[in-house]
């Protein structure tokens, strides 16, 4: 349940991927060049070797100045919870996948969040290559990066009401509408 994507976005061809969500988990990696990443209320310029966790359900939208190599591995929740309901499920996935404050989370190489760079790396990397056990490798450091926002965001998700961005919620309405009658 989840893909990898190695690609080069330009000015000349398509230089962005257009607003998008899906209940899949996505992780971004900025191998080479630049790009902006935006999700409502929130816009992010990362540049090579910077990254991006876009939450499930999260609008988000990216666009090159110039060019970019992007590395994205989308995936979903289920592949670290096993089952839904499941106690790694309950203790780890849910509550970051519903943290709303955790939409998205832009790491930089000066913002001394190197170990969420690494865990997606270091699956995109495996899933990439194909290596024997890949698979195994790729949720080791899935399971590793949720473990590092549970722990991160521990006493704020406590404090959680389950109200979501209202905003959000009316143009993924409105965005279902657009694309089942067209």
């Amino acid at each position: 349940p989840c893909a990898v994507y190695d690609e080069t976005y330009a000015v000349s061809a398509d230089a962005d991927f257009p607003w998008h969500w899906h209940e899949e988990i996505e992780l971004l990696y900025i191998a080479d060049g630049s790009m902006t990443v935006q999700v409502p209320g929130k816009s992010f310029e990362l540049k090579a070797g910077d990254s991006a966790f876009i939450n499930s359900g999260i609008l988000h939208y990216g666009k090159t100045a110039d060019w970019c190599r992007l590395c994205s591995l989308v995936f979903s929740p289920l592949l670290i919870a096993g089952t839904g309901g499941s106690v790694i499920d309950k203790k780890y996935v849910q509550p970051v996948i519903h943290y709303a404050p955790l939409d998205c989370f832009f790491c930089t190489q000066k913002s001394g969040d190197a170990a969420i760079t690494q865990c997606m790396v270091a699956a995109f990397n495996a899933l990439r290559d194909g290596a024997p056990g890949a698979e195994l490798t790729a949720r080791e450091n899935l399971s590793h990066l949720f473990f590092i926002f549970a722990e991160k965001y521990k006493d704020e998700m406590k404090l959680q009401t389950d109200e979501e961005n209202n905003d959000s919620v009316r143009v993924r309405k409105m965005m279902a509408y657009i694309q089942k009658h067209l």
